[in-house]
């Protein structure tokens, strides 16, 4: 369970700097009538993915460019629907949903390439987490990808302090 909250605080680490490193090249804030109302979709079951999802959510409707949907209402609408998260890909489901949810658009965010391995320094041991955060932002009228973004970090924790490498950069904790 403390791999799994640890792993899960990494993965909203590299969204957060994902985010950190879009802002410089952002357009200035929209007036909230004309903000891009979107869907954030976990695409597993999994903690892990969910708990992108909600951080993603989160760190997009902080950002103020989006009218966010309420993650339980996402969840209420794919359950009622009986929609398996990893079918929501096609063109097809992906305009069902954005109707559905009254969405112009669906991020469909997932954790892939995880890796978590054992070091050994002596007498003291940590472990290395490495993984990879992508996310799709498809248009909800016309299931069509808007824009895709993939990023991959490490993160050390245990007997030494941790970091997290991020676009060849290393960050101390």
């Amino acid at each position: 369970m403390k791999n799994r909250s640890i792993f899960s605080l990494f993965g909203g680490v590299l969204i957060l700097l994902i985010l950190i490193g879009c802002a410089a090249s952002l357009p200035p804030l929209p007036p909230p009538e004309a903000r891009m109302k979107i869907a954030v979709v976990g695409m597993r079951e999994g903690k892990i993915d969910q708990k992108v999802a909600e951080m993603l959510t989160t760190a997009l409707s902080k950002s103020g460019y989006f009218t966010l949907i309420e993650r339980e209402k996402v969840k209420q609408v794919i359950e009622e629907q009986g929609f398996q998260l990893s079918g929501i890909v096609a063109p097809e489901t992906i305009i069902r949903l954005g109707n559905l949810l009254d969405a112009q658009a669906i991020v469909k965010a997932e954790v892939v390439n995880t890796k978590v391995t054992p070091v050994n320094w002596g007498i003291m041991r940590t472990l290395h987490y490495s993984a990879t955060v992508t996310a799709n932002i498809m248009d909800a009228k016309t299931g069509k990808t808007i824009a895709a973004i993939s990023e991959s970090g490490t993160s050390t924790a245990g007997g030494v302090p941790a970091e997290i490498e991020y676009g060849g950069q290393k960050k101390q904790d």
